[in-house]
């Protein structure tokens, strides 16, 4: 062949074999059910994006790694480790509920976990864990169904293995077939019942001669057996083994049987599947429900009545609609079932409603079970109440946006708005202003009374001061006994004082809180946006902040307004006054040299010393262009000691020249 068809055939390989790894990796992390593989020291060796979710983290991250390494605690990580060097040692599979932790929440979460043992090809233990997903077992009972039903028509089109012992020589005759299950040739056995006792599998030894010898002895009618071969692979078979005497002699002693057996090793395996998939439908925590191909319900689990209160003989029959919670819009269940008849199933969150009327919610998977034609046949929903955990997650929310005494909008919160009515502002070119409050005196009170009055306090003057802003405006607590307010749609100066006006004139009047009647005042430091530079939230809180402290100077039950122009001055001032000290550490001031000349007899007559500054973006800066920045300044003291300095230095160079010129410095 030649050697470019050769290297044509060998690309077409690899891109094959790279197809392959990638649906394989596709498969792999498209399943809805944790999927891992650990080695004999409990490490990752592969994972799917679930338990990546899981863990806050990636597939790939995960790889040479234990659960400790990804929030897990020590001492649960530890569990799982010994559990899986356990079953690795029994070499058997185990199911096995334990729980592990959300890297994204510290979620505790609980799992039904199936754990196989296995050998990689250097012989080395490894270890698969699926967490159980009923719909993954409703799945496999379906496919072990089929497997059933083909099994079957195999058994009925199929030859079984045919035997024949002559009791008396001790000579066991068999078909083809017999030796072909059993994977030996029929010149590789010999035709003695001791070979047939060497091929039955150790424990069941003692239960198949038994029987035998029952049917040998008069007490059964026939000889009838399920137990295991070894095969020519060191494989254990199921087999399902039968047979009669055929001859006996004058005083009806067994001469000779005849009997077959059958390869049920698949139907063994399948029937124990079966029972274990059973098992789960009737003992899981999840709901399972089970729907026709046109949606009507025809079976549910315990967990099912359990979470939505009704009965199976309430709900079989009717179409899971039943249990709609109108929380959720058409639209939702579209989508829904655009990915169950794309996708073959759909997994999220969504509220239903009880049997009593009260909502929950549940985490829900829906899958499609098709025929060998892909023809939907039904469908599975297998789904937990996680009503509690959402619940907790509101209130984990709300703690993230708001105060929780005043139940204001907090400092993220109002950042976020802030940058939005920002951006709003500049678009409509609207005029908007923060006012930062302080209590006047309110240490003095928390102190005096206790933080159950002070805490009190705050609320009033948070009341105090919602009911007199408008609609549009946002106040927000920053924390202790500042708060913030964001003014939106100012028409003008006059239109802000007034409503601070207000303000200060409500809260300086006497509050009663418990007991007490409490007379506090309030300080406010007052700046507006969009401003002629860009400004942040953050900066905005500073400026408004700066303004209150101006208003508690001037005496406080007042407010201030932030001078933005003296503020940007000072700010420019300030960077220059550093530039300017950079220039110097950098060596960027050069003297340059001006003669002076007698006028009458042009006779030069000494040098006049002049400051220039080489900025190596801006070029040549004559002085006027600097020196005002730093006039009454430190530096400018500095800076004309480094002129002096330089220009001795340049006499000093002069004279070793011999030349003698006198030097003046401006």
């Amino acid at each position: 062949m030649p050697k470019k068809s050769l290297l044509s055939h060998e690309n077409q390989y690899k891109k094959s074999l790279l197809q392959s790894e990638i649906f394989l990796r596709t498969v792999i992390d498209e399943i809805p059910d944790i999927l891992m593989l650990k080695d004999r020291n409990g490490n990752f060796l592969m994972t799917n994006k679930v338990l990546a979710n899981l863990y806050n983290t990636t597939p790939e991250e995960m790889v040479g790694k234990d659960d400790g390494d990804f929030g897990v605690p020590s001492v649960m990580a530890e569990e799982f480790r010994r559990n899986v060097l356990g079953i690795m040692e029994k070499g058997e599979t185990q199911i096995v509920y334990e729980s592990s932790v959300d890297a994204k929440t510290n979620e505790i979460r609980h799992f039904k976990s199936i754990k196989k043992p296995l050998k990689d090809p250097s012989g080395n233990n490894q270890i698969l864990v699926i967490a159980q997903d009923i719909t993954d077992i409703i799945r496999s009972q379906e496919l072990i169904a089929q497997s059933e039903k083909r099994l079957q028509e195999v058994f009925e089109a199929t030859d079984e293995g045919i035997w024949d012992w002559n009791i008396e020589r001790g000579e066991v005759l068999h078909n083809q077939k017999w030796y072909e299950i059993l994977g030996y040739a029929k010149n590789e056995l010999p035709s003695t019942i001791e070979a047939f006792s060497s091929l039955v599998y150790e424990e069941d030894k003692p239960m198949v001669f038994a029987r035998i010898q029952n049917l040998l002895e008069g007490r059964s009618e026939g000889y009838y057996s399920e137990h295991r071969l070894v095969s020519k692979d060191g494989e254990l078979i199921w087999v399902r083994d039968k047979g009669r005497i055929v001859e006996r002699d004058k005083e009806g002693k067994p001469l000779r049987m005849v009997g077959s057996f059958s390869n049920i090793d698949h139907r063994k395996r399948a029937e124990d599947e079966l029972k274990l998939a059973a098992g789960v439908f009737v003992h899981a925590r999840e709901g399972i429900v089970i729907t026709d191909a046109a949606g009507i319900i025809i079976d549910v689990n315990e967990a099912s009545i359990r979470i939505n209160g009704y009965t199976r003989e309430e709900i079989i029959g009717h179409n899971p609609r039943i249990l709609k919670s109108n929380r959720h819009t058409p639209s939702f269940y579209k989508q829904m079932w655009k990915n169950i008849t794309q996708e073959g199933y759909w997994s999220g969150e969504i509220w239903n409603k009880a049997k009593d009327g009260s909502l929950y919610a549940e985490q829900l998977t829906i899958s499609a079970i098709c025929d060998e034609k892909g023809v939907v046949k039904n469908y599975i929903a297998l789904f937990s109440d996680i009503t509690s955990q959402k619940k907790h997650q509101e209130q984990l929310e709300f703690l993230a946006h708001y105060d929780a005494l005043t139940r204001l909008p907090n400092r993220t919160l109002l950042n976020d708005w802030m940058a939005k009515a920002i951006v709003k502002a500049k678009e409509k070119n609207e005029q908007c202003a923060i006012a930062y409050l302080d209590i006047d005196g309110f240490k003095a009170i928390n102190d005096a009374h206790g933080h159950c009055v002070g805490d009190a306090l705050l609320m009033a003057v948070a009341n105090i001061t919602k009911s007199i802003l408008r609609k549009k405006d946002i106040l927000a607590r920053l924390g202790g006994d500042e708060f913030v307010i964001v003014f939106t749609h100012v028409k003008s100066v006059g239109e802000l004082k007034h409503l601070i006006d207000q303000i200060l004139t409500a809260v300086s009047v006497p509050i009663s809180v418990h007991e007490y009647i409490l007379h506090v005042t309030a300080s406010v430091g007052l700046t507006h946006f969009p401003q002629d530079e860009e400004v942040t939230p953050e900066q905005l809180l500073r400026q408004a902040d700066q303004a209150m402290y101006q208003a508690k100077l001037l005496g406080k039950n007042r407010y201030s307004f932030f001078d933005t122009q003296n503020d940007t001055t000072m700010r420019k001032h300030h960077q220059s006054l550093k530039r300017i000290r950079q220039a110097l550490d950098r060596e960027e001031f050069e003297l340059y040299y001006q003669p002076k000349v007698h006028l009458k007899t042009g006779e030069l007559i000494g040098l006049e010393a002049l400051i220039r500054w080489h900025h190596p973006e801006e070029g040549l800066i004559f002085p006027h262009q600097f020196l005002p920045d730093i006039e009454h300044h430190a530096l400018g003291i500095e800076l004309g000691e480094w002129v002096i300095a330089s220009a001795l230095a340049r006499i000093v160079s002069l004279q070793k020249n011999h030349i003698a010129i006198p030097i003046s410095v401006n």
